[in-house]
C-alpha cells in the first residue's frame, strides 16, 4: 500500500494523464457559481428603478448575506451524509427557487424573501464547490483549479450588467433562472467525489469515479489512488473527530485563525457593497459617462482578472499572492476615495474622472487576483477530511454574518458620512489585512493535503 506521503500526482505522472474531464467537472461544478454571482451583483440595475429608502435598498443588498449563514451548515451536514453532489443540488434549488419567486412578484417582502433564498444557495455553493474541486483534483492541479471561481462569478455579474439596465424585472429574473438550470444540466454528466465514495465504502463506485476523471490511466494507478486516499482516511480516523476536535486539534484550531483572517479580508474588503452599489456610485461621480457603462466595465475585468491567479500561485504561491491582493486592493480604493473627496469638496474634476473608474477597476483587478478566487480553495485545503466539512461550515456561517454587517456599514457610512469616508476606512482595513496575511497565513500551494495537516500540527 502506498503510504500517505506519496501524492496523487507522483502516481499519475508516471504515464500519460489526460485531464480533461477533470477540467470538464470543475467546469461544471463551478458553473453554480453563476448564480450566485447573480445574486450579488443582482441589486446594482434593480436598486436605481425599485425607488426603495436607504434601509430598504440596504437590505435588499445585504439579506443575501445573512441568508448565506445556514447555508453552510447545511452544506455541513449534507456533503457527509447525502454527498458533494447531492448537496450542492440543494444548493442549486435554493437559487432557482429565489427567481422564481422574483418572476412572480415584486412586493419588497417577497423581495427579501427572495434574497435570503438566494443566499442559503450561495453560503451552500462556496464551500460544497470547494471541497468537490479539492477531492477531485490531482496534487498539481489543485491550487490552479481552485482559484477559478472569480471568473465564474464574473459570468453571473456580467448578466446582470449588461442585461439588467435594459429589460424588465421580471425577464431578468427569467434570465437568472436558465442560469441556474445550466448548472443542473451539466453537473448531472460528472461523477460524485471519490472521496465521498471511499469514506462510505462504496469502492466500486469511488473506481468509477476515477475511471472517469482521471481518463486513460492504467487499473494499477487507479487503484494505487484509491489505497492512498483510504490510508489518509484511515489516518484521520484514528484521531479526535467531529465538534470535539474543532476545540482540541492544533491543526484545526490554527486553520480555522487562518480561513477567519482570509474571510475578513475578502468580505471586508467591501467588495459585494461595490458590485451592488456599483450603478449608484457612479451617479453621484460627476462623470460624463453614463453609469450604466461602469459596472459593464466592472464585470468585463472580473471575467479576465483572476486568469493569471493560477499564474501568480504556481509562481509565487498562495502567501504572496493574497498579500499582493490585499495590498493592491487597498491603494486603489484609498485612490477611489480620494477622488470622491474632491467631489464633495467641490473641486473640479472635469479632468479627474478617469481616476474613479481606473480606481475602481483596479481595486477589482487586485481583489480578483487573490481574495476573490482563492479563498475558499485554500480554506478547504487546510482541513482534514474528518472535520472538512463542519470545519467549512463554521467558516460559511462567519464568512455570511460578517458579509452582512460588512454590507451594512458600507450602506450606513455611505449615506451618514459620504461615498469619500467609507472607500477610505475599507482601503486602510485591506492595507492593515495585508500585513496581517504577511504574518500569519503559511503558504499551502506547495504542499500536499496530508503535509499541510504536518505543518498545522507543528510537525
Amino acid at each position: 500500500m502506498e503510504t500517505v506521503s506519496e501524492s496523487r500526482t507522483d502516481i499519475l505522472d508516471e504515464g500519460k494523464y489526460s485531464r480533461t474531464r477533470l477540467f470538464f467537472a470543475t467546469f461544471a461544478v463551478y458553473s453554480l457559481h453563476f448564480s450566485t454571482g447573480a445574486v450579488i451583483a443582482w441589486p446594482s440595475p434593480m436598486i436605481p428603478r425599485l425607488n426603495l429608502s436607504d434601509s430598504e435598498n440596504a437590505l435588499v443588498s445585504s439579506l443575501f448575506s445573512l441568508g448565506a449563514a445556514p447555508g453552510p451548515i447545511i452544506t455541513t451536514f449534507g456533503i457527509d451524509s447525502i454527498g458533494r453532489k447531492a448537496t450542492l443540488f440543494v444548493s442549486s434549488a435554493a437559487f432557482l427557487i429565489s427567481w422564481i419567486l422574483l418572476i412572480f412578484s415584486q412586493n419588497i417582502t417577497v423581495i427579501y424573501l427572495a434574497r435570503v433564498i438566494g443566499g442559503i444557495g450561495i453560503g451552500g455553493s462556496f464551500s460544497g464547490v470547494s471541497v468537490y474541486v479539492a477531492e477531485i483534483a490531482d496534487d498539481a492541479t489543485r491550487g490552479p483549479l481552485g482559484s477559478f471561481l472569480q471568473t465564474f462569478l464574473a459570468v453571473g455579474f456580467l448578466v446582470e450588467y449588461c442585461v439588467g439596465p435594459y429589460v424588465s424585472f421580471t425577464l431578468l429574473a427569467v434570465v437568472n433562472l436558465l442560469l441556474g438550470i445550466l448548472f443542473v444540466i451539466f453537473f448531472y454528466f460528472v461523477p460524485e467525489s471519490p472521496h465521498y465514495l471511499i469514506a462510505k465504502g462504496k469502492i466500486k463506485e469511488a473506481y468509477s469515479a476515477l475511471i472517469w476523471l482521471r481518463g486513460n490511466v492504467s487499473e494499477d494507478k487507479i487503484q494505487r489512488e484509491i489505497s492512498m486516499i483510504q490510508e489518509g482516511l484511515k489516518k484521520e480516523k484514528q484521531s479526535v473527530t467531529g465538534i470535539k476536535k474543532l476545540f482540541t486539534s492544533c491543526a484545526v484550531f490554527k486553520g480555522m485563525g487562518i480561513g477567519i483572517l482570509l474571510i475578513m479580508m475578502q468580505q471586508g474588503s467591501g467588495i459585494n457593497a461595490v458590485l451592488a452599489y456599483v450603478q449608484l456610485i457612479f451617479e453621484n461621480a460627476n462623470l460624463h459617462l453614463d453609469a450604466v457603462t461602469v459596472p459593464i466595465l466592472l464585470g468585463l475585468t472580473n471575467l479576465f482578472a483572476s486568469l493569471p491567479a493560477p499564474l501568480l500561485v504556481k509562481w509565487f504561491g498562495n502567501k504572496v499572492t493574497f498579500v499582493i491582493s490585499s495590498l493592491g486592493s487597498g491603494v486603489f480604493l484609498c485612490l477611489l476615495g480620494l477622488y470622491f473627496y474632491l467631489v464633495d469638496q467641490k473641486y473640479d474634476t472635469t479632468y479627474l474622472g478617469a481616476l474613479s473608474v481606473v480606481s475602481i477597476i483596479l481595486f477589482n483587478i487586485f481583489f480578483c487576483l487573490g481574495l476573490g478566487p482563492l479563498v475558499w480553495s485554500a480554506i478547504a485545503e487546510i482541513f482534514s477530511s474528518s472535520v472538512k466539512a463542519m470545519a467549512m461550515g463554521v467558516c460559511g456561517v462567519f464568512s455570511a454574518i460578517f458579509g452582512f454587517f460588512a454590507i451594512e456599514v458600507f450602506s450606513t457610512v455611505l449615506h451618514t458620512y459620504g461615498f469619500y469616508t467609507v472607500f477610505f476606512g475599507f482601503g486602510v482595513y485591506l492595507l492593515i489585512g495585508g500585513l496581517c496575511i504577511l504574518l500569519f497565513v503559511p503558504n499551502t500551494s506547495r504542499m500536499t493535503l496530508q503535509q499541510i495537516q504536518d505543518y498545522l500540527e507543528n510537525k
